[in-house]
């Protein structure tokens, strides 16, 4: 999506993100003597905080359902690889934050569909699945919090659907259910998406690809379904236009790099269409940044309470209690990628890859932040943002 105007309408229910430029303070404003947020001064910090980079990075900040400011340096694509500056409007692999966004379509298809939270999942999962040790003692808030106890540190799985097919007839291998992160739990949702919104038809689907042992096909089936439903969900209704987790051509996509080896040719994942759900959408941070504006400062995606369910459950972000601020809770996730060029099964120099944050702060502050390069393995970006925010307020 691209566009040069300084202020863009997003809704008729005034919902506008637009530059700083274009606001004016209100009397309240004017009378208070407390301190305000500064989006201008949270920009100053983000920038100073981060330093010198020889890739880049690219950020958004909104305040109060607008876009409030923003920042892109360096490049999407260093000059080996034809050079492409960094832009808020610029797609890349979102990793992890996507189970955010996997986590606001769930939420609102249930509730439409009158499926309660703490419903089993099994009955939406395909009918020629086998359904493995306590799999129907599984709900779908837990796949939502992690606490399904499909994995452990040392049993985990791929998010493909055989993959996931294999972890459910393995069923419960950690049956106190305690949290164990895992992209398994979200992709799941790319599978149960069909059946939940039509099980009738995903069935007779099913029913017609595998008595013609087409497995590849109905995979393929589910996985369009998963995006044409969150396209219905929560991007139409956040007017972000089409979303995919395709990326962009060879050519042009965003690549993946390491700080300390910025002239090695870039790396990039490819295409996540068939194991997404947990991962992979491509996304501009504008994008992000616009679908966190209508989420949480509208109801044309999702209603008060269903926003509350969200933030309260902590679905799809992060779930350590934390970081606090001096304004009270934030909230948050990130996500990460890389390619272990030097297959040591760690992330650490020269490994290209990725990082991804969104945040939700007191004071209707949201941040989207993307970089595409990494140093001596992934930086914990929650506690750099956090402390950015913290002294981003000044006397009016």
């Amino acid at each position: 999506m691209k566009t040069t105007s300084l202020c863009l309408a997003v809704s008729a229910l005034s919902l506008t993100l637009a530059f700083t430029a274009c606001q004016k303070k209100t009397i309240d404003d004017i009378q208070s003597n407390d301190k305000v947020f500064s989006p201008k001064k949270f920009k100053e910090n983000i920038i100073t905080a981060l330093g010198s980079k020889a890739v880049g990075y690219t950020f958004m900040i909104n305040h109060k359902g607008q876009w409030a400011d923003s920042a892109a340096r360096g490049f999407a694509r260093m000059s080996q690889d034809g050079p492409v500056p960094h832009s808020v409007y610029k797609e890349m692999n979102i990793a992890s934050v996507t189970k955010w966004l996997t986590a606001v379509g769930a939420v609102k298809l249930l509730d439409y569909k009158q499926i309660k939270l703490e419903d089993s999942i099994y009955k939406w999962l395909p009918k020629s699945w086998t359904l493995g040790n306590k799999v129907k003692s599984i709900t779908f808030h837990q796949l939502l919090t992690h606490k399904a106890g499909l994995t452990t540190d040392d049993i985990r799985y791929g998010t493909d659907y055989n993959s996931l097919k294999t972890c459910i007839a393995a069923g419960v291998v950690n049956e106190a259910k305690g949290y164990n992160y895992s992209n398994v739990n979200f992709a799941l949702f790319r599978i149960m998406f069909t059946y939940i919104n039509d099980k009738a038809g995903a069935t007779n689907t099913e029913s017609y690809n595998l008595s013609n042992k087409d497995t590849a096909s109905f995979a393929e089936y589910l996985a369009v379904r998963y995006t044409q439903l969150m396209q219905n969900l929560v991007f139409t209704p956040s007017e972000t236009g089409m979303v995919f987790c395709s990326p962009e051509d060879r050519s042009t996509v965003t690549l993946m790099y390491n700080e300390t080896t910025p002239a090695t040719a870039g790396r990039t994942l490819g295409d996540w269409k068939l194991i997404a759900g947990g991962g992979g959408y491509y996304m501009s941070a504008f994008q992000v940044a616009k679908v966190m504006a209508y989420v949480f400062h509208s109801e044309k995606v999702l209603t008060k309470s269903q926003q509350e369910v969200l933030l309260t459950n902590r679905y799809g972000l992060d779930a350590e209690d934390g970081p606090n601020t001096s304004k009270g809770q934030s909230y948050g996730k990130d996500g990460a990628l890389m390619n272990d060029v030097n297959a040591n099964e760690k992330a650490d120099n020269p490994d290209p890859g990725l990082q991804t944050l969104i945040m939700k702060f007191p004071g209707d502050v949201e941040l989207v932040f993307f970089t595409n390069a990494l140093n001596n393995g992934f930086t914990f970006y929650t506690t750099i943002m956090k402390n950015a925010y913290e002294d981003s307020w000044i006397k009016p």
